[in-house]
């Protein structure tokens, strides 16, 4: 047992990988739908960490080498890390035990040293893709096993940042599919969520900092790469506390066309007519002049 008393030290302060999203120590849980972004997320992520720079429009803190576990598309994914990155200090694990098997502990710390000794720098990040193929035969709405599934992994994370790659329920919305433990013990959560026309990454939880506001990226597309790559997309705007839900909804929609609309217009369409469902089709319909005319304020300005 330990105890910490008022006159104690202070704990250390929070250190980030990506400031305000991704811990520098801990499990971040990636959660999106199929095709929804995850897998580009976690590679721009993996280049920046290894070679420095910046992820969605953010700095990160360089941990100059990444090991990516991969459970699931080894091909697809070592291709698509060359791809970006031909000289990235970024190695791909296959052939790897289940997450649930007693040996699994081991070695991942195996692969880890590794991976250390190879580059002569230590692991600083630590990716697996996707947790439903790394439990495979397990059951992912089992306390149990998805616990089971977690330990190695939170075992890497007291050291270093991990970030495991899943998936968003099947009913759609930001939730992680499975067991709720899976959010419950990571550090950090994440998910990719879409809104019309744009992607958002949503933080869904944070331990031990406030939850940061929603980053809308777009995937571009590389000439001479067949794979697309995240950007921070320039339509991004701050969330704002005085309007209601569908209407803060149907502004960052909106957001996205770029084309001129009065803002208290578009306000008072929101508290008259807005329900969830209608949001994409009313700001499509607004902005085309169908329903209601747009005028020569843009709504960046006005916002």
């Amino acid at each position: 047992m330990r105890l910490n008393f008022p006159s104690d030290p202070p704990p250390p302060p929070m250190t980030w990988l990506a400031p305000g999203l991704i811990p520098l120590q801990g499990l971040t849980v990636l959660s999106g739908p199929p095709g929804g972004g995850k897998s580009a997320l976690a590679t721009a992520l993996a280049v920046a960490a290894s070679e420095g720079g910046k992820w969605l429009g953010g700095p990160i803190e360089p941990t100059g080498v990444v090991l990516w576990l991969a459970y699931e598309a080894v091909a697809s994914t070592t291709r698509r890390i060359r791809s970006v990155a031909p000289k990235a200090k970024i190695a791909v694990a296959s052939d790897l035990p289940l997450l649930s098997a007693d040996k699994a502990t081991g070695v991942l710390r195996k692969a880890v040293e590794q991976v250390s000794d190879h580059f002569g720098r230590q692991v600083g990040l630590v990716i697996v893709d996707a947790f439903a193929a790394a439990m495979r035969g397990g059951d992912e709405n089992s306390g149990r096993d998805v616990g089971k599934a977690l330990e190695p992994l939170l075992t890497l994370a007291e050291h270093l940042p991990v970030m495991l790659i899943s998936h968003t329920g099947k009913a759609g919305g930001a939730e992680t599919r499975g067991h709720s433990s899976v959010t419950a013990d990571a550090t950090a959560a994440l998910a990719v969520v879409r809104n019309g026309s744009s992607k958002r990454l949503r933080t869904i939880k944070q331990r031990d900092a406030e939850p940061a506001a929603d980053v809308t990226f777009r995937l571009e597309e590389r000439s001479g790469s067949p794979w697309p790559v995240p950007v921070a997309a320039d339509a991004a705007r701050p969330r704002s506390a005085s309007l209601p839900p569908d209407a803060q909804l149907m502004l960052e929609v909106i957001s996205d066309f770029k084309s001129p609309v009065e803002f208290e217009e578009v306000r008072a369409i929101c508290k008259k007519n807005m329900s969830c469902g209608r949001t994409a089709h009313l700001a499509g319909a607004v902005l085309s002049g169908r329903q209601y005319p747009t005028h020569a304020r843009c709504l960046a300005s006005a916002a």
